[in-house]
């Protein structure tokens, strides 16, 4: 059998875990609309902060806040892409939300996941974790190696959802791309006042990898890898930098390791994936691209980073 057949195998064998699992069904086609203003709602709470129920967009409402809410309509619409499945997440008889899940691997063991969302009146009870790790399980259960999904740094309470799942962040780009593999060990942050670790489960062991203490708008930073990392566990030293980052940014501690570095951050273009100094500017930019937008910045302010317009940004 080639790598790719039994690829394709292990897809469709994870999507019919996913089914087999009993909270997820499959959307049908007449109900693609109501799937997209799924879609549309979530942007619409994130950039604006309006809640709205999917079946109350008319043709016109939606329009109105597809304007409002996507840059050129992008993120919605009832045609989705070929190579993901939409399915309604249930609790109760009901269908309280919505996921897709990739049906191709393009170059990874991973699936993706995305439309993640959860309806008001259906929050509380841990039903958008329990989603999340159902579909992680089936994915395993077809022998892949876990999910992959995007956030938005913009949305801190879906970045704070994620890492609490113990999601990895990979690399960000446009967005904060997170993991959840079998191949990499779960982790916590400890936080006891100005001081912090990032913690590893290694074999049952608790392994302290990074220390960090603020000190007014800097960041002490502190990394100890020296236990070798083989296999998977090699990209724990690619991984865990940006991952700790993000969960001290959430906290509204500062990032900058250096004053250098800080006062030079105008300067710089922050890259696709790094450590705090690196996130830093690329929280900087995020930002200024979503107010030029006009949409809702609610986030933790970042010590030292020097916010400005996205036209100095250009």
């Amino acid at each position: 059998m080639s790598a790719v057949h039994l690829e394709d195998e292990r897809v469709a064998a994870a999507h019919a875990a996913l089914v087999a699992e009993g909270s997820f069904e499959p959307v049908a086609d007449e109900l693609a609309q109501l799937f997209a203003d799924h879609d549309l709602v979530s942007l619409v709470e994130n950039r604006c902060g309006v809640l709205i129920e999917p079946a109350e967009l008319d043709d016109a409402s939606r329009r109105s806040w597809i304007a409002r809410a996507t840059y050129q309509g992008r993120g919605v619409g009832p045609l989705r892409s070929a190579y993901e499945r939409r399915y309604w997440i249930r609790n109760g008889g009901s269908h309280v939300g919505t996921l897709a899940l990739s049906t191709s691997l393009p170059g990874a063991a991973s699936l993706r996941v995305s439309s993640v969302y959860v309806r008001p009146a259906a929050r509380g009870g841990g039903v958008g974790r329990r989603a999340v790790r159902a579909c992680y399980g089936a994915v395993l259960a077809a022998g892949l190696r876990g999910i992959r999904l995007e956030t938005d740094w913009c949305w801190p309470r879906s970045a704070a959802f994620y890492l609490n799942a113990s999601m990895w962040l990979r690399m960000w780009k446009r967005d904060l791309e997170l993991v959840l593999r079998a191949d990499l060990p779960r982790f916590r942050v400890d936080v006891d006042g100005d001081e912090a670790r990032f913690v590893v489960d290694e074999d049952g062991r608790d392994v302290v990898i990074i220390e960090a203490r603020r000190r007014s708008d800097l960041l002490e930073w502190r990394e100890h890898f020296d236990a070798p990392h083989d296999g998977a566990h090699g990209e724990i030293p690619f991984m865990a930098p940006g991952t700790f980052a993000l969960a001290l940014a959430l906290r509204g501690w500062p990032l900058f390791t250096s004053a250098a570095a800080r006062d030079a951050q105008l300067d710089a273009w922050g890259g696709d994936f790094g450590g705090p100094d690196e996130l830093a500017v690329r929280i900087r930019q995020w930002e200024a691209w979503t107010r030029h937008q006009g949409w809702r910045v609610e986030t933790p302010r970042i010590p030292g980073v020097s916010y400005r317009a996205w036209s100095e940004e250009e």
